[in-house]
């Protein structure tokens, strides 16, 4: 079965967003991730959570990052 396109991705990232907030492993204002530059899909399911493209790569991949509920994301 393809599991792609069905928002299970989405549904996956609004909960670790949601868990990240309540702050489970100390104060934290943003949070970061990664993926391949070419991964269109990806990126975009990102931006629609808020993320933005830092403009930094770890080992080739673009990072991105997203300010938690009352943080701000410019460190």
């Amino acid at each position: 079965m393809n599991y792609q396109g069905k928002g299970f991705g989405k549904e996956l990232l609004t909960t670790v967003i949601g868990w990240c907030e309540t702050k489970p492993l100390g104060e934290a204002d943003t949070i970061y991730t990664s993926c391949d530059g070419k991964n269109e899909g990806a990126i975009s399911l990102y931006q629609a959570a808020g993320f933005e493209i830092t403009g930094e790569k770890i080992d080739g991949e673009i990072v991105l990052k997203r300010s938690l509920m009352g943080g701000h994301s410019d460190e």
